[in-house]
This record gives C-alpha cells, structure tokens and sequence, in this order.
C-alpha cells in the first residue's frame, strides 16, 4: 500500500494539550507562561547562537535600521547597533532568509503561538498594509540598567481600544545561558498573580528553552551584566509588527486622497 497515516488535523496540536497550555496561560490559577524545554535540539540552539553572534556579517546582510516606518512589504532585513554592542536583527518572512535554520524555527513558532491564540496558521505572517505582521527579532543585549522598563501590551489600559487583545502572547526562544553568557537581573515577568518571576534564573532555562507568555501581563529587564569573555543575553522575540504600505501603495494612497479633495472642492463649487 502507497498509503500514509497523516491529515490535517495530525499536524496540529492535540485538544488536551492546548486547553493545558491555555490554562497556564489565561487562567487565573496559572502563571501566564509555558515552557517548551529543548523545543529546538541542542545542535540547532548551537548553530543559531553561533550564527548570529559571530558569523553574520550585518552591513552585508542587512541595512541600518532607523524607524518602524520601514517595515513595509518589500524592504529588506534590518539590524540596529547600540555602542555598548548590543544588536537587534529584525528579518521578515517576505525576504530570502540570512539563515534558513533560523527561518524554518521561527516559523515553526508562530505557527504554535496561532494555535494557542486560536488563530489560523498563517495569520500575521503574510504582510498585509495596514494590518500587523510578526517579523522575527534576533536581540544580542550586552551591559546596560533599565533595558526594558516595566509595562504590558495589548491590555486593557491600551489607550487605542483596536490595540486591546487579551488573547495576545509572546514568544522568547532562549539562546544564551544565565551565568554562563550574562548575569543580572534577566526577564522578569509578573505571573497572572502579580508574582515577579526572574524566568532564566529561577526556571533555570537552558538554549533552546522556549517560554510562551501573556502579552497583557506586566514585564521588564532591569539590568544586564556581561563580563570579558561572554556573549550577553541572545534571543529570539515575535512582535506582531505594524506594517506601513509600499511605497507605491503609499503614492497610491496619497493619489487616491489627493484626488478626493479635489473632486469635493470641485462639487461644492458646482452647487
């Protein structure tokens, strides 16, 4: 028989197993995060870190990254420098990846996290003008104090009612090791009970560890330490950005809006 025992609904999480995963996440009784350990294999933990940390080669592979504004269909890769070195490599899916092991992972990721939110598998991937779209950001954090200042996304206290989205997540995939790599104060994440969690120092995560967590809850880093010889805090997030049009659908827009005014000018004139 040519036969194979797969379908759709193989491909996808069992019931069980996400009703678990959301009680741990939305519940009241829950912490707000669930970890995946090793959710990649150690050697593709490995090859990822080393790859970003000291092979990639920015100014060839990527362009200086100056505002939001620039995540728009079409542009390329984008990377940002800070002086004390720390760097942020922000690649989306509309582009040929830098990294195809990188690519194939993040996708798997966002592919799980629309699952748990109960969204369709390609949701927030494609860029659609207007909408979001998740671009997966490689963040290389060296020494600094007040790195992420405490706050919530997506929550109710959003001052725009269309940013209100209970159901959000965020997704951290772990690539460097607390101690080993950096110290310091780490991510802190504040459980559904209000709780500080230190998750890299009191989870004791490892690379490859990926924490899936409630977006409305209060989170921060307050400090990281590297000291000669260690890499810093590397890992990889998925915002669901806002995407600006392409700069022809901009001129359109602008055309569109340009013609409107005067086409109105020109009818109360008429009256």
């Amino acid at each position: 028989m040519n036969e194979v025992p797969l379908s759709v609904k193989s491909a996808y999480l069992d019931d069980e197993i996400i009703h678990s995963i959301r009680m741990k996440l939305y519940h009241s009784s829950g912490p707000g995060y669930v970890v995946f350990r090793q959710f990649i294999p150690s050697e593709y933990s490995r090859h990822i870190f080393d790859y970003w940390t000291k092979y990639v080669v920015p100014e060839k592979s990527h362009q200086q990254f100056i505002s939001r504004e620039l995540l728009r269909p079409g542009n390329p890769n984008f990377y940002s420098q800070s002086p004390n070195g720390s760097k942020s490599f922000y690649n989306p899916f509309w582009n040929a990846p830098p990294d195809e092991v990188t690519h194939e992972v993040c996708l798997k990721i966002v592919h799980l996290r629309n699952q748990i939110e109960s969204r369709p598998s390609f949701s927030e991937i494609f860029p659609i003008p207007g909408g979001r779209c998740v671009i997966p950001r490689i963040v290389i954090t060296k020494t600094g104090k007040n790195i992420l200042v405490p706050h919530s996304d997506y929550g109710l206290d959003e001052p725009k009612p269309e940013n209100i989205d209970l159901r959000r997540t965020q997704a951290t995939l772990f690539l460097s090791k607390y101690g080993k790599d950096y110290s310091g104060s780490g991510f802190i994440f504040n459980t559904n009970q209000r709780e500080k969690v230190q998750l890299e120092k009191e989870l004791n995560l490892d690379p490859g560890d990926l924490v899936i967590w409630k977006y409305s809850n209060v989170h921060a880093i307050d400090s990281i330490n590297v000291d000669d010889g260690q890499v810093g805090f590397v890992r990889i997030l998925f915002p669901p950005e806002k995407i600006c049009p392409s700069k022809k659908q901009f001129l359109g827009m602008k055309t569109r809006r340009l013609f409107s005014r005067v086409f109105n000018k020109l009818r109360r004139f008429a009256k």
